[in-house]
């Protein structure tokens, strides 16, 4: 069954654009470099009023998205060596305690 991966970022205020921007496009690299992505989506957050100031807590900058075709695909895609090159790109601008991550079954 397809397994989708679904992680956002924060970022510390103090963040480069171009270093966000580096972020951003190590991401959209990583479907050329790893075959088991059947499907990707990035999106930045909208910073609507109602997200900014949400009484649980503010929406997090970043979303990416990955769907694999098993566990085991997504498994070979987390391990892999430009996956691991883009968490290095993250680590850097990331706001302690901002990034989050689901890993579910769906349906296509």
């Amino acid at each position: 069954m397809p397994v989708k991966h679904v992680v956002m970022f924060g970022f510390k205020p103090d963040a480069l654009a171009d270093d966000i921007k580096a972020f951003e496009q190590g991401l959209l690299g990583l479907p050329a470099q790893c075959p088991q992505i059947l499907h990707y989506e990035l999106g930045n957050d909208l910073r609507l009023e109602s997200g900014l100031n949400h009484p649980l807590g503010p929406n997090r900058q970043m979303c990416w998205s990955v769907t694999c075709a098993t566990v085991e695909d997504y498994l070979i895609y987390n391990a892999s060596e430009p996956h691991k090159a883009v968490l290095q790109l993250v680590k850097p601008i990331l706001a302690p305690g901002t990034r989050t991550a689901v890993q579910y079954e769906v349906t296509l």
